[in-house]
């Protein structure tokens, strides 16, 4: 997670930034939350989705072993060469498949969840969208599929700050410091049947001032199903916590 954190802090020095504001979605949070334990060139974090995990008692991927077992993808990708192999069969219909809006709780549990998958980010509309086209091109050249699912590897193996370093001081269990000079936001998506909403409710009883927002009816992608909305709940945020 060092690493991980430390090419965000590159990106600063390249850029010549002291401070930035850190959104992170989906694994991208896992980082964000990360960064002002490590880092003092953070202004502001913000996760989108994504809560912030207290220390675990046992590495990361033997947790995903013991929750979901060895068919999950999260196992799975530990493998060398065969998640590369079954996932470039089809890289567009990968990304169509994947990417998909958000389906409430009980029309998935009626066997709705095909055809309400069609709207928004649906198979069908979602297909010819730009970012997905974007993303289909890129993974399909040459060696990016395996670069891809390398960083991922890295996360899935990296152990968190907050269980590699409780000598940071903070709360017993997540080691955090006081960070009044850190402004932390956290945005849950009421439909995300992965990082459901119920993950974050303890985190206001391990960082203080905290702000929560949830997203009614949003599903996993948020930055992508929901982008005018997020993006207007981060302007309000800032808007009201740091312009004078």
């Amino acid at each position: 997670m060092a690493h991980l954190t430390g090419n965000l802090v590159g990106l600063l020095d390249a850029l010549d930034i002291e401070k930035a504001m850190f959104v992170g979605h989906d694994w991208g949070g896992l980082v964000v939350w990360q960064m002002p334990l490590l880092h003092d060139r953070v202004a502001w974090v913000v996760g989108v989705n994504t809560p912030f995990i207290p220390r675990l008692p046992m590495a990361p991927i033997e947790v995903f072993r013991m929750l979901v077992g060895e068919d999950h993808y999260i196992v799975q990708f530990q493998q060398a060469d065969a998640p590369e192999a079954m996932l470039s069969r089809d890289i567009p219909n990968l990304f169509t498949s994947m990417m998909r809006s958000g389906v409430s709780p009980r029309d998935r549990g009626r066997g709705r969840r095909h055809r309400h998958h069609r709207r928004g980010l649906g198979v069908r509309a979602r297909a010819g969208r730009p970012e997905a086209r974007h993303g289909s091109a890129r993974r399909s050249r040459p060696g990016r599929l395996r670069r891809r699912l390398h960083r991922d590897r890295v996360h899935r193996r990296a152990e968190l700050v907050s269980q590699l370093r409780p000598q940071l001081g903070g709360h017993p269990r997540t080691g955090w410091r006081s960070h009044r000079r850190t402004a932390l936001a956290m945005v849950v998506a009421e439909w995300d049947p992965v990082l459901v909403p119920a993950l974050a409710e303890g985190m206001p009883e391990l960082i203080d001032d905290l702000e929560m927002h949830q997203l009614d009816g949003c599903g996993h992608w948020t930055p992508s199903e929901r982008p005018d909305d997020l993006n207007a709940l981060l302007t309000d945020w800032l808007t009201r916590r740091f312009l004078p």
